[in-house]
């Protein structure tokens, strides 16, 4: 593999996640907009939304900087 072969597979990669990371917020977004008083399913939901939103994020952040945001060390 050449660095531009790299360097494409890394563009990809962003450009699919920065997708997701779309359809997730805007997803995200219209369960916001809901009544206050959201269903068990509805706050399921929303909560779900919102964690994909958070892991796409970091997912995309550690494929950009290669460095994580959570320091494992301090788990073990």
């Amino acid at each position: 593999m050449t660095q531009s072969d790299n360097d494409l597979k890394h563009d990809i990669c962003i450009e699919v996640l920065n997708e997701y990371l779309n359809a997730f917020k805007i997803s995200e977004r219209a369960m916001r907009i809901l009544p206050s008083s959201l269903t068990r399913k509805e706050r399921t939901e929303l909560t779900y939304y919102q964690e994909m939103v958070r892991n796409i994020e970091m997912v995309r952040n550690y494929i950009d900087t290669r460095s994580e945001s959570v320091d494992w060390e301090r788990y073990n």
